[in-house]
């Protein structure tokens, strides 16, 4: 169905929490939308 699979490594979870708790803060989603492309999409081509 072309949908990926977003996961989390073990090893990025602290910097995860970092970015999602500076989105929650401040509103502004940049940050967190770019690691999530950049580290945790999974079975989707880009």
């Amino acid at each position: 169905n072309g949908c990926g699979i977003i996961t989390i490594a073990q090893k990025d979870i602290e910097t995860f929490y970092e970015k999602l708790i500076k989105f929650y803060e401040t509103g502004k989603d940049n940050d967190l939308k770019k690691f999530i492309y950049n580290n945790c999409i999974d079975g989707l081509d880009l």
